[in-house]
């Protein structure tokens, strides 16, 4: 048996498993992550980095491909609530 990494692993969840959950239990599952979502997208600052940023981000080709994103979070550029997200 070949082991999965982590990324396939996470897309078999969401492709398999999570698509047997009742709604209710979806809501449920999904709450924290769209509320940790919403927290990032509140803050201006990220949300320009992550949804406009000044070059085109490829987010699903980084990770399918096994990229690097290196970003600088330091409190003093981004701001401590925001590095603390």
């Amino acid at each position: 048996m070949t082991s999965l990494n982590t990324a396939q692993t996470v897309r078999l969840f969401w492709e398999t498993e999570f698509e047997k959950y009742p709604w209710r239990y979806r809501a449920e599952a999904v709450a924290p992550i769209k509320n940790k979502i919403g927290a990032l997208l509140s803050d201006s600052t990220l949300y320009r980095i992550l949804v406009a940023p000044r070059i085109d981000l490829r987010f699903r080709s980084l990770m399918d491909e096994g990229g690097v994103l290196l970003v600088n979070l330091a409190k003093g550029r981004i701001g401590e609530d925001s590095a603390a997200i």
